[in-house]
């Protein structure tokens, strides 16, 4: 006699997807495209441009391109206080799933400020506990109840350094010391 364990198809399905590998992004995700995760607004070229200089921004997006339930909207608004240049939005839901509604001052210097934005939500991916990071002093808790970290501030700062050094005009200048 042999038994045989039969799953009711939507128990199965829910199995399946629970134990399928994250997604794995194609090729060009993160390097002539962006991940359908990320809603990237009116952010689209300059976020294509930066993935193109930037060797910590393409390992971030390749990070949110791999998490099935992840969200990430981003959006522009007029100067905000004089506390931020940006902030993020986060929400986590009972099921699991994960949105972030990235908002970044008109004006500002967008390469270091998604860079930043984006580590902050990689940090709540890997389950980073604000509060002890602060009690450790790897945070700081803002007047309003928000924390910056330094992972954040360092991530967009490379993420900054990198894209200054391969600018065109960075390159055209190496070409030139060359000849």
């Amino acid at each position: 006699m042999t038994f045989r364990f039969v799953f009711p198809a939507v128990l199965l399905l829910v199995f399946l997807s629970l134990t399928a590998p994250t997604a794995r992004a194609d090729e060009a995700t993160c390097v002539a495209k962006l991940p359908s995760n990320i809603d990237a607004g009116m952010f689209g070229s300059e976020i294509l441009e930066i993935l193109s200089r930037s060797e910590t921004f393409r390992r971030q997006c390749l990070r949110i391109a791999a998490v099935r339930f992840l969200r990430i909207r981003l959006g522009i608004s007029p100067p905000l206080s004089t506390d931020y240049r940006a902030f993020t939005l986060l929400a986590r839901y009972d099921a699991g799933a994960l949105r972030a509604d990235v908002t970044l001052a008109f004006a500002e210097n967008y390469v270091e400020l998604l860079g930043h934005e984006f580590e902050h939500v990689l940090e709540q991916i890997d389950g980073v506990n604000l509060r002890a990071d602060a009690a450790r002093g790897h945070a700081r808790v803002l007047p309003d109840g928000a924390y910056e970290t330094h992972r954040a501030t360092e991530a967009g700062l490379q993420v900054l350094r990198e894209y200054e050094t391969l600018a065109p005009e960075a390159g055209r200048r190496r070409q030139l010391r060359l000849r």
